[in-house]
């Protein structure tokens, strides 16, 4: 028995249905990742399903390798905007007007570079320490 082609197994997953007449040609698997979000401060559980498409072939790189290369590039794409959102609480700011959402943000990003540089992993576990330091 032959397993169906790539656009086959496509066609049976809504967020792609909607692309139809694109060619997938160049996209050799399609991944579906199910996870559970627990909301910290209210414990509501959600759940979230996520479609990744690679030109990786399965011989190439199997499932555990392609959520490491996937983890790892969210982890570094998101590493900055959720830094400045959870630990500096960015997006509550009330600074809204002019140039100061844009100067508040350049200095929220001297402060965590800062931080990397001198060796900080956790940002705002640095942020913490050096709070309650006195000189």
């Amino acid at each position: 028995m032959q397993s169906p082609s790539l656009h086959d197994a496509l066609a049976d997953v809504p967020e792609f249905r909607q692309a139809q007449g694109r060619r997938y040609d160049r996209h050799s698997q399609v991944l579906e990742l199910r996870r559970t979000i627990t909301n910290k401060r209210t414990s509501a559980r959600r759940e979230e399903v996520v479609y990744v498409s690679t030109s990786l072939s399965p011989q190439g790189a199997l499932a555990p390798q392609l959520l490491k290369l996937w983890w790892e590039h969210w982890h570094i794409e998101n590493r900055l905007p959720w830094v400045r959102d959870v630990t500096f609480d960015e997006a509550r700011s009330q600074k809204k007007a002019g140039h100061i959402p844009q100067a508040i943000a350049a200095l929220r990003n001297i402060a965590i570079s800062v931080l990397r540089v001198c060796g900080a992993e956790n940002i705002a576990a640095a942020c913490r320490r050096y709070a309650v330091q006195q000189q």
